[in-house]
């Protein structure tokens, strides 16, 4: 499998030539784009949609360094690795990295045999991932905007009854979360978790009102809310009534 990088470096020329060495690599990693410091880095990955496998940073660069960067993607991002070249020999600056679920630091300049054995290794680590469970898995990678949104309105459709994740979509088809949920309302109206819900709500209605005998609790879980109260107050704040009182206007 191929996997994909961002390069992030402020030294143009620097940035270039790690580019360029790169290409010799693309069997491992293709390098999607390149940025030159963390902050313009964040802003191509939201616009374009894409997170990448692996990042590729320097530590000091001006606006956001490689240490801020690696900090931001461990929380919003953390199923990509993250490997730090830099020509500080610092051990704060390691100390820090190691914090940032950095898989490897290493100091400039780079020969070509370390950077591919580096480069093997962490795609061995990216082969070893576990994968998501085939019936979470799409035929076909979506590619344009309205298809990857139909993905998931028909993920949803098929799994609302089930703990749904959009950060899983969002690894699973390689886009950040916030460019699903942006693209998702788009097309929807709506976002994710508002589909979610009104798409549950509408069943348990429909639940509510053909099955007089079965309980609220059972009628949550059916839908996907497992904890009755939570489930009693999404359809109070959805419709404007307890499910009780919902079953008692239709009767």
């Amino acid at each position: 499998m191929k996997y994909t990088c961002l390069v992030v470096e402020d030294e143009i020329l620097l940035r270039q030539n790690l580019c360029k060495k790169l290409g010799q690599y693309q069997s491992l990693f293709e390098v999607i784009g390149n940025a030159k410091n963390g902050g313009q880095a964040l802003e191509l990955i939201e616009s374009t949609g894409i997170v990448p496998s692996l990042v590729i940073t320097d530590i000091q660069m001006p606006g956001m360094d490689g240490l801020a960067l690696a900090e931001h993607l461990s929380v919003h991002y953390p199923q990509t690795k993250i490997l730090i070249l830099s020509g500080y020999n610092d051990f704060r600056y390691a100390q820090r990295a190691i914090r940032y679920n950095v898989c490897d630091y290493l100091l400039k300049p780079v020969s070509d045999d370390v950077l591919y054995e580096v480069l093997l290794n962490i795609k061995s680590r990216l082969d070893s991932r576990p994968k998501p469970p085939e019936n979470r898995q799409t035929a076909k990678t979506p590619e344009s905007p309205k298809e990857i949104v139909e993905a998931i309105r028909t993920y949803i459709l098929t799994h609302y009854t089930e703990e749904i994740s959009l950060e899983e979509l969002a690894a699973q088809f390689q886009f950040s979360s916030a460019y699903l949920r942006r693209i998702f309302k788009q097309f929807t109206q709506y976002t994710p978790s508002q589909y979610l819900t009104h798409l549950r709500i509408d069943e348990a209605k429909r639940l509510l009102l053909t099955n007089p005998e079965m309980n609220i609790s059972a009628i949550g879980r059916l839908v996907g809310y497992q904890d009755q109260y939570y489930f009693s107050r999404i359809f109070k704040k959805c419709t404007g009534m307890y499910p009780t009182e919902y079953r008692g206007t239709e009767k």
